[in-house]
């Protein structure tokens, strides 16, 4: 498959709402550590921990399903999420913490 037609496939795939079973389990642990949704102030932090074991386009696959955001605008978040600039560490710990009660350590240390 060339490179025009797989890009077509991830697009429709990602319009579609499905969700690739590898991201099923990271997207269950951000659900399970904000059931009231990822708010604004968390939102950089969380992405500046996931991109300790995540490429961009697997953050921007992911993400989507858990927030009211577009793969498009995940994807160019990230670069300030993981920039120089990014999040404050005193942000990100608290987002941390409530990641690791839902199974962060155990994501981190998986093969997924």
């Amino acid at each position: 498959m060339d490179d025009i037609n797989l890009g077509l496939k991830m697009s429709t795939s990602i319009q579609k709402g499905e969700l690739p079973p590898e991201h099923r389990s990271t997207a269950a642990m951000i659900r399970a550590a904000f059931p009231n949704g990822v708010s604004d102030e968390a939102y950089l932090p969380l992405l500046a921990l996931l991109h300790e074991r995540m490429s961009f386009r697997s953050i921007a696959t992911v993400v989507p399903h858990c927030t009211d955001r577009s793969y498009i605008d995940v994807y160019h978040d990230m670069m300030g999420a993981v920039s120089h600039e990014g999040p404050a560490a005193n942000t990100i710990e608290p987002v941390k913490k409530l990641l690791q009660a839902h199974g962060y350590d155990a994501w981190l240390a998986s093969e997924e």
